[in-house]
């Protein structure tokens, strides 16, 4: 939130108005306080929204309020973030750890609102995001790597050299990550982390590993 361009956004300067996920807050009807937008809610606990009084709205971060997620509707941002690969990539970078890939994009409404998601009930899953129907694994975020794999392939042609890579990182099930690779069609990241592995315990066992690994393989290069 220290950066220039969200800087920029709070005061809706020319080209950064939406350069983040911004939305008007709910007014109660009966005692008239603003509320949040929704009931998305951070992945490190607490609402999702944080409101900037200068801008008169709220923001959306999906981790730290310091994080403010990008509107990746927009094709500014979208070409911005072309910009800074090609800034490392010219300065020799050969591969990009691409940080939690599963929220880029989240669930709109065409008139702009944002629908609310089941409340967590660990009776029913213990895990937060079989709850997160909306702000996790939306399309588009495969539809981001497949446009970024294009630009380094593009980079490397023109450059030559070794192939420029995306390594993915995501806590998400094989299928979407199996998508993050390719969808039959488009081609995206070469290697997501296979995070099977970190729910191994000291007592896991031989099978246990081999388990993990099939689970992978069998789903992932098919």
């Amino acid at each position: 939130d220290e950066c220039e361009w969200f800087q920029k956004s709070i005061r809706r300067e020319d080209g950064y108005d939406d350069f983040y996920v911004w939305v008007d807050g709910k007014i109660d009807p009966e005692t008239g306080i603003r509320t949040v937008p929704n009931n998305w809610t951070s992945v490190f606990g607490g609402a999702a929204w944080t409101w900037v009084e200068e801008r008169q709205q709220y923001y959306l971060h999906q981790f730290l309020a310091k994080q403010p997620d990008f509107n990746y509707r927009n094709p500014k941002v979208r070409q911005t973030m072309l910009d800074v690969m090609k800034f490392w990539l010219d300065r020799g970078v050969d591969a990009f750890r691409i940080d939690a890939a599963p929220y880029f994009v989240e669930k709109m409404f065409d008139n702009g609102t944002f629908p609310d998601e089941p409340v967590f009930d660990p009776s029913i899953s213990p895990d937060p995001s079989d709850f997160r129907l909306y702000t996790m694994n939306q399309p588009e975020n495969a539809e981001l790597l497949y446009e970024w794999r294009s630009f380094l392939d593009e980079y490397q042609s023109v450059h030559g050299g070794d192939t420029r890579a995306q390594i993915i990182e995501a806590y998400t099930s094989i299928e979407y990550l199996s998508e993050y690779i390719t969808n039959g069609t488009h081609i995206g990241g070469q290697l997501p982390m296979n995070f099977n592995f970190v729910h191994l315990q000291s007592s896991s066992t031989a099978k246990d590993i081999e388990s993990a690994a099939n689970n992978w393989m069998d789903v992932m290069w098919t």
